[in-house]
């Protein structure tokens, strides 16, 4: 063979390839040896494209031969580019799953199940068991991605071409067969969105196949010791709580679900463990062992920095819940009458009632008063609106999570109900987790810009990353806000009426679901999305657009949560920083100023 020639096979790690006589021959002298003398060279692209070209069938000659080989030879970078950003991608995707778990652990932790203080206690600390088993199980999953990432970037052999463009042609025919099969109407948007769906499900298939294969074929060493001295003790603690944990979910009454996975997922941890002590390593030294430590750094230091960025974005109505008080006997209006005014100064809620947004707003900030009774609520309410026709009469008040209360108008026979925010940090991580899922995906779409995948598949996403929480409550989307619905669902039956939801923060984020979902007018102020998350919570985008109002602030964290949907309002805010923003006093005296209402309270 000739020098060049044996250059060019070792270029592909397979020198048992012969190159084609009529470019390789020793006599043969031409442009195309002149070329071929360019593309010996690893790193260089074009020498990939050319190889490519020589290699397939070198032995075959003809004109459809020479088309095969430079189909080939075109599709083999496509190919590899496309499979390489879909595993990063899914790598992505999942590692956000990965946090959401631990995150939704961490939340019952906080929040724990159950009414007896021990019980609570107890549940709590087989939780923290289990999160322990997330962190084992995350970081032993990704360090098997990762070397298949590593394997489809670096691996150029004949075969491993063959099987990314065999790869990449199933991908073109199954985005073909799913955009066909799409309600719509065929087009490019739909058989991009296709590829970019089923790009994601190829990478899924190919990490799990090859990290299966990874774990049987190729890691068959003993684990050095060091690893045996750390993983043999946690394997006699996961074995320990595989007995302790599914007592616990019993006590505190979860489902048989919940206790059958308290059971099993720290048994099978365990069971992992003592695979990974017998077969932990391709060398005997452990230099290869199967569990990389930057991954568990890296996604120790991930979830802290979610946790942390959980925390210091609490958002608890207090002192910045205080309204000035009323003054009757100087209405103001705090505004010039020649500036602009945003759009939804216009709209108003109700038709006998005809509530603006501010009186929306204010009735939002009620639900935080200090003295939570029948009595002080109307008297707040009558004193606000005391300048109108009309007669409040706050009905019921409730004693339990969510807080919320029902007013009603005499004359028209309008029911508003206002559901309170978090005011507690306990509250704060009890109602966050509803969001954890949309949470972790925005947090990790920093590394990767995954939004760009189209609804359809992020929502059914969203809602499978919340398998955990309605394993642990029960099967219901609506365990957190289930006491507001029945009510809501309950005056909703009644002929003829009216009935208005609002709300605050995360309460302004229950109004919408529940409003969505009882098909009830909602107007919610600085809360979180919905958009991303309505699967999970038993909505659809429909009543979303058609019930749903949100004021927003520019620079209010709680409001980058998911996107919203309805009538959505940005505002400005002129506080002093983020959290600030997030008062509802400032969302009403911003609204008050803009539109131009006169109001007894002076902002």
């Amino acid at each position: 063979m000739h020098p060049k020639c044996k250059n060019q096979s070792r270029f592909f790690n397979d020198p048992n390839i012969p190159a084609p006589k009529n470019i390789c021959s020793p006599g043969k002298k031409g442009f195309m040896r002149k070329l071929q003398s360019l593309f010996n060279y690893r790193n260089t692209i074009i020498g990939v494209f050319i190889s490519c070209f020589l290699q397939i069938f070198p032995r075959r000659k003809g004109l459809q031969w020479k088309i095969l080989r430079m189909l080939f030879s075109t599709l083999y970078p496509i190919s590899h580019v496309t499979i390489v950003i879909s595993l990063v991608s899914f790598f992505v995707t999942a590692f956000s799953f990965a946090i959401n778990c631990a995150l939704e652990m961490t939340f019952e932790m906080i929040s724990p199940l159950g009414e007896s203080m021990d019980f609570q206690n107890f549940y709590a600390c087989c939780m923290l068991i289990l999160l322990c088993c997330t962190i084992f199980v995350v970081c032993f999953v990704f360090s098997l991605f990762w070397e298949i990432i590593k394997v489809a970037v670096v691996k150029r052999s004949l075969k491993f071409r063959v099987v990314k463009v065999g790869i990449f042609l199933a991908i073109l025919l199954s985005s073909s067969i799913h955009a066909a099969c799409a309600n719509k109407n065929f087009g490019v948007m739909t058989f991009l969105s296709s590829c970019l769906i089923v790009c994601w499900f190829a990478a899924w298939i190919v990490a799990v196949i090859g990290s299966v294969g990874l774990i049987v074929f190729f890691y068959r060493e003993e684990s050095h010791e060091a690893y045996v001295v750390v993983l043999l003790p946690m394997r006699f603690l996961f074995v320990m709580f595989s007995i302790l944990s599914p007592v616990s979910f019993t006590l505190v009454g979860a489902s048989t679900g919940a206790v059958c996975f308290a059971f099993f997922y720290p048994f099978l941890t365990a069971c992992l463990i003592l695979y990974v002590v017998f077969r932990g390593c391709r060398r005997p030294n452990g230099e290869y062992f199967v569990i990389k430590k930057r991954f568990a750094l890296m996604f120790i230091a991930a979830y802290l920095a979610v946790m942390i960025l959980a925390t210091t974005s609490q958002a608890h109505c207090d002192k910045d819940c205080n309204f000035p008080p009323l003054n009757h006997t100087q209405v103001t209006r705090d505004f010039p009458i020649n500036s602009p005014k945003y759009p939804i100064c216009g709209k108003t809620y109700g038709t006998p009632l005809r509530l603006n947004i501010a009186d929306m707003a204010y009735l939002s900030y009620i639900a935080y008063q200090k003295n939570w009774n029948k009595r002080d609520l109307t008297l707040s309410v009558n004193g606000y609106f005391l300048n109108r026709d009309g007669t409040w009469n706050v009905t019921y008040i409730s004693e339990e999570n969510p807080r919320f209360y029902h007013l009603l108008e005499v004359t028209t026979q309008a029911h508003i109900i206002g559901i309170r925010g978090t005011t507690s940090s306990r509250e704060w991580f009890q109602y966050l987790k509803l969001w954890s899922e949309i949470i972790s995906y925005q947090v990790t779409s920093v590394a990767l810009p995954k939004q760009t995948f189209p609804l359809n598949f992020v929502t059914p996403y969203i809602t499978a990353l919340s398998f955990l929480e309605r394993l642990l409550h029960n099967n219901r989307e609506d365990f957190a806000f289930s006491s507001v619905e029945s009510y809501v669902r309950k005056i909703n039956r009644t002929a003829g009426s009216t009935i208005l939801l609002t709300g605050h923060s995360i309460g302004g984020g229950l109004a919408k679901i529940v409003g969505s979902r009882q098909k009830v007018t909602t107007a919610a102020f600085s809360s979180p999305g919905e958009v991303f998350s309505r699967a999970k919570f038993g909505i659809t985008l429909d009543d979303l657009q058609r019930y749903t109002t949100s004021v927003v602030s520019r620079d209010d964290m709680i409001t980058w949560v998911d996107i919203h949907g309805g009538l959505v309002q940005y505002i400005n805010c002129n506080a002093s920083g983020r959290l600030q923003c997030h008062s509802i006093v400032n969302t009403y005296c911003e609204l008050k100023r803009s539109c131009g209402f006169q109001t007894s309270i002076a902002c």
